[in-house]
């Protein structure tokens, strides 16, 4: 239950009190459990000091709370007030706790200042403040204080990394409803690019009054902190991201999933007039993650759970989004580690001394732990093709339709749809920009942010590990043409396309006597020179008339309309002559065409195809005319590749090596492609450096040439079998980072290897 107690406002002469009017509430039947969720508050308007001290009444609550925290309105400053509380416990008064006026912890449309919260338990108070600058005044001070039990079962999931984890639906009691939490703070995301570490600043107490202080006094202060967040301040949700308890407990924070922008880092137009020199407020809550420690670090010591625990989650989430934690990079305004305190940004001492005075090695623990779980490479995303809701779609004209595709995230993390490296639909021709994901090198497009906005985003901001992504496709009808053929592909930010994601979806837009779209094409995934294949081409009659056999053939030409080079001994005409292999092929029905091609050189080699109907005299097979079917035109680009393809398998090329060092090296690589390798000298191995000059890593006593490394150890490998190199390197005895590339040859002819000319490497020369 949630309950809001409202401040009782007595006779006028009960409001006056040192100058200032106090509305206050009075103690009624007195809850002593926290089986609510209560919250209230307490409003004191223009408070005025006697001398420089504002000391309020005794103020009685009617329910036993565990948190308090004061919010102020005015022209004073945090540096201009000082804020104490008195609590009262049973019969006796505590001393005055000071309450902390750091940098706050909140989200960008926040403004107003606040303490931190002190998590104690009592049921009356007493607030003091002590006025540095007497000139400045406070229009309204309101002391909120509030309690609730936490669920009593709260249960843990397991990470990959062996973090457990508490999902908020777990832990958070009287959770406000989804709709009223987004009214108030909506959903938004940014590519994580730090990682900011608080305390929440109160120094943990027996909550439970058990004498003791554990699990029941954490689990009161984390439901605490939610309250006093998303009810009290009026937030709707909890600011951080992530929170941990003294016994290594991770609780999930701000709803909404990886990528959330939550509420956790803001520097003041003061704060950053004196750190930068100019008078804005700076926000750090976009592209971070807030962890934030139960407790006040400079008074409690982390514990080794919450250390180990702070290591596993920053271990975890630097995989995710591919950040080293012991990196540094650039950040609003400034290079800042990728791990950081909140006073690394901000005018505060948060995350406490305990916790920053380690920060150093957890980023080292934090690396280390990161490479374990697979380090960067794991970053690298993969997919499958699930399907689609469509493969034609008609719309008449003016109207638009909706379509969906899916794909499964197959790979170790999320897959996401606000970063810079998102997942995303891009049209099929950014292959020829980008390579595939699962050859040994990426390239980069030369206008990222054009093709990042050309393509379709998912419909969920996260896909994790072996969840199913949809793209809703929202389609016009075509203005310009009765058929409109889009062909798409799974893209990987500016870096890489994702093989076997491509799909199309026709869009037709009216009916004609006859007209076609194009439905499927069936082809080899690896073309190669000087060899015979055969296509299969699928076409959806969507004309309003039957199509006979005869009276339909398939049209293949160049791009620029001449005989294709695909032509093959076969074709009774220029343009092929085939006819579909259905005999009659009704409106709706489907007519397939079986294509046989010659391929000739390697290269890349546009092709247009199209139906064609024949009008021939009736009785006869004499052609009188030919009209192209509608709709009917089909562009594909065919990529014809050497028989000579290589597959990496293995290689334990050094990453790091010591100057001077000698390491033995072997490479394995799996024949792909139609030719057979011959052994010895016939099929080598070079090594050069990245201008194609001489390595730094020839070895003299070794290589055969200084060029070739090595030969071929097998006395042939045909294709699908794996051929071993073996060699030893001499690394140079100058530090530094040497980047090599690794060529194969064929009686001096280019193996390809994973579809590229060449495999790079990077090695690491370091004492």
């Amino acid at each position: 239950m949630n309950k809001q107690i409202k401040a009782i406002v007595f006779g006028l002469s009960a409001l006056l009190f040192l100058g200032g009017s106090v509305n206050f509430v009075v103690a009624g039947n007195l809850k002593e459990n926290n089986a609510e969720n209560l919250t209230g508050k307490i409003e004191i308007a223009e408070p005025k000091a006697d001398g420089s001290f504002f000391v309020s009444p005794d103020y009685a609550t009617d329910f036993v709370f565990t948190g308090v925290g004061v919010e102020w309105e005015g022209d004073v400053a945090r540096d201009d007030v000082n804020f104490y509380l008195k609590i009262l416990d049973g019969e006796k008064w505590s001393e005055w706790i000071e309450l902390s006026t750091d940098e706050q912890d909140a989200p960008d449309f926040f403004s107003k200042n606040i303490t931190d919260v002190a998590f104690v338990r009592g049921h009356g108070l007493k607030l003091k403040m002590e006025f540095v600058d007497l000139n400045k005044k406070i229009d309204k001070a309101t002391i909120h204080y509030f309690s609730g039990e936490p669920k009593e079962k709260m249960q843990m999931s397991l990470l990959g990394d062996g973090t457990n984890v508490i999902a908020r639906a777990n832990w958070i009691n009287g959770e406000l409803d989804e709709l009223k939490r987004i009214s108030v703070w909506p959903n938004a995301y940014g590519d994580v690019k730090k990682i900011i570490i608080h305390h929440t600043g109160s120094v943990l107490k027996d909550l439970t009054n058990d004498g003791i202080i554990g699990q029941a006094d954490y689990d009161l202060a984390v439901q605490g902190v939610y309250n006093w967040h998303a009810k009290s301040l009026s937030w709707g949700d909890v600011g951080y991201n992530f929170l941990i308890d003294p016994l290594g407990r991770v609780f999930e924070g701000k709803a909404g999933g990886d990528g959330i922008v939550g509420g956790h880092a803001i520097r003041s137009s003061t704060c950053n007039k004196y750190r930068a020199g100019a008078e804005v407020e700076t926000g750090f809550n976009r592209g971070t993650i807030g962890i934030s420690l139960l407790g006040d670090s400079d008074k409690d010591i982390l514990t080794p759970a919450a250390r180990i625990a702070l290591v596993n989650l920053i271990a975890s989430k630097s995989l995710e989004f591919g950040l080293e934690p012991a990196g540094k990079s650039f950040f609003v305004d400034k290079e800042y580690p990728n791990i950081v305190g909140h006073l690394d940004v901000d005018c505060t001492n948060c995350p406490g001394s305990s916790i920053y005075g380690a920060l150093d090695s957890v980023r080292a623990e934090a690396q280390k732990k990161f490479e374990e779980l697979g380090g960067l490479s794991v970053s690298i995303p993969k997919a499958s093709f699930v399907g689609q809701s469509d493969k034609t779609v008609i719309i008449k004209t003016g109207e638009t339709k909706t379509a969906w595709v899916e794909f499964k995230n197959e790979g170790k993390t999320a897959w996401h749809n606000y970063t810079e490296n998102k997942i995303y639909l891009a049209p099929a021709s950014v292959k020829l920009g980008l390579a595939a994901i699962d050859s040994f090198n990426f390239a980069l497009a030369g206008d990222p942010a054009a093709l990042l906005a050309s393509g379709y985003n998912l419909d969920k901001p996260n896909i994790l590990p072996g969840e199913t992504g949809r793209f809703t496709l929202t389609l016009n009808s075509p203005e310009e043409k009765i058929v409109d053929i889009k062909k798409l592909v799974l893209a990987w930010g500016d870096r890489a396309w994702f093989p076997g994601t491509d799909f199309e979806i026709t869009v037709a837009s009216t009916k004609v006597d006859y007209g076609a779209v194009f439905d499927s094409i069936v082809k080899p995934n690896i073309i190669f020179e000087n060899f015979n294949y055969q296509l299969i081409l699928k076409y959806k009659n969507i004309g309003a008339k039957v199509w006979a056999k005869n009276e339909i053939s398939f049209g293949a030409y160049n791009s620029d309309y001449k005989t294709s080079s695909f032509k093959d001994k076969t074709w009774t005409r220029n343009t092929s002559g085939v006819h579909p292999e259905e005999e009659i092929i009704n409106p709706g029905e489907y007519a397939t065409f079986n294509l046989p091609i010659k391929t000739g050189k390697i290269g890349i080699y546009d092709q247009v195809f199209y139906l064609i109907r024949e009008i021939t005299v009736p009785g006869t097979e004499i052609v009188l005319a030919e009209e192209k079917v509608v709709g009917s035109d089909l562009a594909e680009s065919f990529l014809v590749e050497s028989g000579s393809q290589a597959e990496l398998v293995s290689s334990n090329f050094p990453e790091k090596a010591k100057p001077g060092s000698r390491p033995s090296v072997t490479i394995k690589f799996k024949n792909t492609g139609i030719t057979t390798w011959k052994g010895g000298s016939s099929t080598v191995l070079k090594i050069l450096d990245k201008e194609g000059k001489k390595s730094k890593f020839y070895d003299y006593g070794d290589w055969v040439t200084k060029d070739v490394a090595a030969w071929l150890v097998e006395k042939s490998v045909k294709p699908g079998e794996t051929g071993t190199f073996k060699m030893y390197l001499r690394a140079p005895k100058t530090i530094g980072d040497y980047e090599q590339q690794i060529i194969l040859e064929q009686k001096n002819q280019k193996i390809y290897i994973g579809r590229q000319g060449s495999l790079n490497v990077l090695t690491k020369v370091a004492k």
